[in-house]
């Protein structure tokens, strides 16, 4: 499967491994840094030699970044990448939230145009590569066992699956004809471009996310903001319900000093 999937989506089983992993280290980030610059409530010392074995556990390359943003200061590098650590896990079930809406909501515009099946349809007039996005999906699903239900192939297709049926190549056969019907509450006028950079704007955080690098220096305040609109676009209280459970903000103002 291409490299920009989130498998975690896909997979029930590696999102609970995902979560129980960022689950145990938020609980330890919470500890280090939302209460304070020094010691923890608990009283967990930031001593040199922890700083040291910090360093060298983690490594200078991965510390490097949060290094550059606290110069001479290693306490608040390691606090820093906690805090990146805090913000990757506020982000991800919004994350999850509008891959799976978006999906959705394209694929149902699909099904009413082409049918469940609308990825095996060549009238729905997919290319090649996109072809080969499905053929992997149905081997995925052969490999587990599982068999090829619309539903099952649509949730193991990668979000770059659907990003791909928003390029311009599908512009006059599936853009203009059924999918732009998939944002209803879009502002108008609303072209396959303006869906396409939102959508690639979040693809981007999410691999990041995925591959557990640095997003600190991200405007995320505005990447939040896109996922909220693009969600909203397709249905205004899905988006309210992922706004109200949503510690994005929580996070974002408790940046270590």
């Amino acid at each position: 499967m291409a490299p920009d999937s989130l498998q975690a989506e896909a997979h029930p089983e590696h999102t609970t491994v995902i979560l129980i992993s960022i689950g145990l280290q938020v609980k330890f980030l919470r500890q280090v840094f939302i209460h304070g610059t020094g010691s923890s409530l608990t009283g967990f010392p930031y001593t040199p030699t922890i700083l040291n074995r910090l360093e060298q556990t983690l490594s200078v390359e991965r510390l490097s970044t949060y290094q550059a943003l606290a110069p001479g200061n290693s306490e608040l590098s390691i606090k820093l990448y906690c805090w990146n650590i805090a913000l990757s896990e506020s982000l991800y079930g919004p994350v999850q939230s509008f891959e799976v809406v978006v999906r959705n909501a394209l694929h149902q515009k699909l099904t009413a145009a082409f049918g469940p099946i609308w990825y095996d349809v060549p009238s729905c007039g997919l290319a090649g590569h996109l072809i080969d996005r499905v053929s992997d999906a149905k081997d995925s699903l052969t490999n587990q066992g599982k068999p090829h239900t619309p539903g099952r192939v649509i949730a193991e297709l990668n979000f770059g699956f659907w990003l791909g049926i928003l390029t311009k190549h599908y512009d006059t056969g599936l853009w203009r004809p059924y999918l732009y019907r998939a944002f209803p509450n879009a502002p108008k006028p609303f072209r396959r471009w303006d869906a396409y950079q939102a959508l690639d704007r979040i693809r981007r955080l999410r691999n990041r996310i995925a591959h557990h690098e640095p997003i600190l220096t991200r405007t995320l305040d505005a990447d939040h903001a896109m996922i909220l609109d693009v969600v909203g676009w397709i249905c205004a209280g899905t988006a309210d319900w992922i706004k109200a459970h949503s510690r994005f903000v929580q996070i974002w103002g408790s940046r270590p000093t």
